[in-house]
Formats: structure tokens, C-alpha cells, sequence
């Protein structure tokens, strides 16, 4: 039915004008909680549901460096992830551990906007960090970057100089960006440490490691794979470790709660007026 100017004047005030947008408001109100009705009800008959991932790194170093009083520092681990669906992806990095002598765990968790995620998937993963003062060392002080990758990856890396297998990367500003990314700084400050180790994780720690007739050899090694722990700039094993991924499912409760509370909404409106 139209509104005339008579129909305004009938509720009591003389501007057409306000009352067009009080009628507005409601409108636009009543299509939002529509709206909501609607989409928790999806949500109702689709079985919603959370996933949480935990992918664990444990390793020791072996017996002839940890009597040496060897430690590795420094430690960050990445771990990348496949799609959770079509239009999801993720990939986490943990926070710096400043000890080896302990596991790392990173976690994942689709949350309440992908209620109907599928598992997730770990796809790589590798870790790095630093080590100061080996054994080997011609002087005191030397640092050097530590890489927990691939077992084949590190076969090929044993007693190789750096320099020869990632061509790109200078070990130097590696370690700078290690101890930047790692010195617990605010995020922003720390970002550029962590964009420079990204850059080699996905440069010549993909690509630099040549096998046989020139096949590479990524450092990033599988899902419940194990892993050679490697000091550079000469290629030092100095121990090993093991990834294990598991997934847990927890289902939302109570969907519908929120499906009635949006239909009563709707209509104490149609009541009030």
C-alpha cells in the first residue's frame, strides 16, 4: 500500500520526510536479520564443524657435539600447509625457541568463518637456526646457519662450503636475519628478518641443492618424514629428528540456538509494528 502524507500525518508528525527513513531503517533491518536467519540456517543443516592441526618437530643432536657442549639456537620452524578448501590457504611459522633440546609444535585452526573447512594438510616443512663456536672452528666467534631439511637434500650438503650449493644467498646476511627475525622486537621491525629468510626458503633452499645430473634437492622435507640437522658453512651433520601431523575434528555445538534466536528477533519486529 502507498504512504501519503495523510498516513504521516495520521502517526502524529508532519514530516513526510523522517518518517520515510524511520520506515527505511526498519526495512533495511528486517532484511538484515533475514539475512542472518537465513545463513545460520545453512549453517544448521551442514554439519559445522573446527579442525586442529598440530605438526611436531622432536630432535637431539648426536652424542660427539652435545658432549662438546654444541647447542643450537636461534630455532624457527616453518611448516606450510595445503588448501583447506577452494578459496582457504595457510601456511604458520612458530615463534623462536632459543634451546634444541626440546621439541617444537606449530598449530592450525580453520575457525568460525570455515565451518565446513576440509582437513588440513601439512605439505613442507623445514627449520632453521644458528650455531656458534663449533669444534671445527679455526677462531672463536664464527656463527653458522643450521638447517633441519631433507635427508637426500643433506646427503648431498656433507662437507659441501655453502657457497657452492646456494649460490644466491650470502650466509652472512642469512644469520643477520635470522638473529633479526629472532630478537623479539616488535612484529614490524622483526618482518624484514623474516621476509629475507623466507626469500632463501623458497630461492636456493628450493632449488640450490643439485643431485645428478642436475635434479634438485629441496631442504623442505614431507609430513611424518624424518630429518638430518646440518651446520654450514661446510656441511656438518650434527644430528637428527622426526615430524609427526595429526588432526583433530571438534563439532560447532548448538547451531540452531543461534537460528532461533534470529526468527524471534524477526518477529518481535512484525509485533512492534
Amino acid at each position: 500500500m502507498a504512504i501519503t502524507l495523510a498516513s504521516y500525518r495520521h502517526r502524529g508528525l508532519e514530516s513526510p520526510q523522517l518518517w520515510l527513513e524511520l520506515d527505511t531503517a526498519v526495512m533495511k533491518m528486517k532484511w538484515i536479520l533475514s539475512s542472518l536467519v537465513l545463513g545460520v540456517a545453512a549453517i544448521a543443516s551442514a554439519d559445522p564443524h573446527n579442525w586442529h592441526l598440530e605438526s611436531t618437530y622432536s630432535f637431539s643432536l648426536d652424542p660427539a657435539w652435545s658432549d662438546a657442549g654444541v647447542e643450537v639456537t636461534n630455532i624457527i620452524a616453518f611448516t606450510k600447509g595445503g588448501s583447506v578448501n577452494d578459496s582457504y590457504g595457510w601456511g604458520s611459522t612458530s615463534w623462536a625457541f632459543t634451546s634444541a633440546w626440546s621439541s617444537i609444535t606449530n598449530t592450525f585452526d580453520t575457525d568460525w568463518f570455515d565451518l565446513e573447512a576440509a582437513e588440513p594438510t601439512v605439505t613442507r616443512s623445514v627449520l632453521i637456526g644458528l650455531v656458534q663456536d663449533l669444534p671445527t672452528d679455526g677462531s672463536a666467534g664464527q656463527k653458522h646457519v643450521v638447517l633441519f631439511m631433507d635427508t637426500e637434500a643433506a646427503d648431498l650438503s656433507e662437507n659441501i662450503a655453502w657457497g657452492t650449493l646456494f649460490r644466491n644467498t650470502l650466509e652472512e646476511n642469512l644469520i643477520d636475519d635470522i638473529e633479526l627475525a629472532t630478537s623479539g622486537q616488535d612484529s614490524a621491525t622483526i618482518q624484514p628478518g623474516f621476509d629475507g629468510i623466507e626469500e632463501f626458503l623458497e630461492g636456493d633452499g628450493t632449488h640450490g641443492i643439485l643431485g645428478a645430473g642436475g635434479t634438485e634437492h629441496s631442504i623442505w622435507f614431507g609430513p611424518n618424514e624424518n630429518f638430518r640437522i646440518v651446520a654450514f658453512s661446510d656441511g656438518l651433520t650434527l644430528g637428527s629428528g622426526t615430524s609427526t601431523v595429526g588432526t583433530t575434528v571438534t563439532a560447532v555445538p548448538e547451531p540452531t540456538s543461534f537460528l532461533a534466536i534470529g526468527v524471534g528477533i524477526a518477529g518481535l519486529l512484525r509485533r512492534r509494528k
